[in-house]
């Protein structure tokens, strides 16, 4: 079976690892896991037993990236989450009045919740720059791999919030351009080579796109569309 995978964000890992990694780096990735994160009991015995059934072959073909954190990203740093949501919780006593006040209470447990539940979250901890999973990934992209990336810059008069949510994420990203998520030259640029030119889709900071806005551009669909049916 050969595919082709669309993904976004953390799936460009995901497809990665299907494509890179073989049967027994999966099952070892998995143990390793269950050393860092807390599993229920069902899911930690169907990771134990789980393998390819005989006769399947896996082969991924090209795969398009869509702001996916492909040299990683500081925002899987939980020291980082914590002071970007600190620098938003601020930023919410900028908000008119008539503005409901939940957005602090929402923003608190989101504190929480990377206090006590992003440091049992492998997942997120493969995303970090060098992290144990992208150092077993191939450092440079397969010719007919694609990328779609963004700067994001937020457009004149937006909410006081949204503005101080984009100069924290610059703070958190140490003024490297970014999509609010995702270096912006992650997506495409690799540690051992980049995409071909006409295998990119940049978005500009006067485009005002961000991470989760990417396939919301008609631009990006088609794009897509010309890469898959080339």
């Amino acid at each position: 079976m050969t595919s082709d995978i669309i993904c976004h964000n953390r799936g460009g890992l995901v497809a990665r690892t299907l494509r890179d990694l073989t049967e027994t780096q999966l099952k070892e990735g998995f143990e390793f896991d269950a050393t860092r994160g807390k599993y229920e009991a069902d899911l930690e015995a169907w990771g134990q037993a789980w393998h390819i059934r005989d006769g399947v072959q896996i082969k991924v073909n090209r795969i398009l990236f869509a702001g996916a954190p492909n040299n990683g990203t500081v925002v899987a740093q939980p020291t980082h989450l914590k002071k970007y949501l600190e620098i938003l919780m601020t930023a919410t006593n900028l908000l008119p009045e008539f503005v409901d006040v939940t957005v602090d209470a929402v923003l608190t447990v989101a504190k929480l919740l990377l206090s006590e539940v992003v440091p049992e979250l492998p997942g997120l901890d493969d995303q970090k720059p060098k992290s144990k999973l992208l150092k077993l990934l191939k450092k440079v992209p397969d010719p007919q791999d694609a990328a779609i990336e963004a700067d994001y810059e937020p457009p004149a008069g937006l909410q006081a919030i949204m503005r101080t949510a984009d100069l924290a994420m610059d703070f958190v990203f140490g003024q490297e351009r970014n999509d609010l998520v995702v270096p912006t030259t992650g997506v495409s640029q690799w540690p051992g080579g980049s995409f071909q030119q006409v295998r990119r889709l940049p978005f500009s900071a006067d485009r005002s796109v961000q991470n989760s806005s990417l396939f919301l551009q008609e631009e990006a669909r088609r794009q897509l569309w010309e890469w898959l049916t080339a």
